[in-house]
């Protein structure tokens, strides 16, 4: 396997595997990011209940959303409407909170499931369910009202 014969296997249609050489190349053009366990531990509930709010609350919206998206995106687009483009992508995607308030430790310890149902939990997660409905809303409308003039 590790021959030039054997890694050249790899590339065949019904092998459909990558061989070391490529997943050399690939990953010196694209070097991953350094998991930090420790850091993912402190942002565990923040992360949890920023996902039911982003993404488990509002799917059916973000499929809608993202396929209208998807689709102008990949049309020809004049410069004013790509930056327009942008702007509702970035819009669609903000997060209501940075990273850093996210390793909160009194905030994680708020936001552990045991807590779930206290007035303080639902407090924090209806706050950014708010703003992630409003954003999502705001970018579509503005995804609506884009000229289409700019798409091609």
């Amino acid at each position: 396997m590790l021959s030039d014969e054997g890694q050249s296997l790899l590339s065949l249609p019904n092998v459909n595997r990558i061989s070391l050489q490529q997943g050399q190349e690939i990953s010196e053009q694209n070097p991953s990011p350094v998991f930090d366990p420790y850091l993912s531990a402190m942002r565990y509930h923040a992360v949890n209940a920023l996902f039911d709010q982003l993404v488990t609350n509002r799917l059916p919206d973000l499929q809608a959303f993202w396929q209208r998206w998807n689709r102008i995106d990949k049309s020809t687009l004049n410069a004013q409407t790509q930056a327009s483009l942008e702007a509702i992508y970035k819009q669609a995607t903000t997060v209501p909170i940075s990273g850093t308030e996210a390793a909160d430790s009194q905030l994680n310890n708020q936001l552990s499931p045991e807590k779930r149902y206290s007035r303080t939990f639902q407090s924090i997660t209806d706050i950014w369910g708010a703003e992630v409905a409003a954003n999502l809303a705001n970018a579509s409308k503005a995804l609506d009202e884009l000229p289409m003039d700019g798409v091609q």
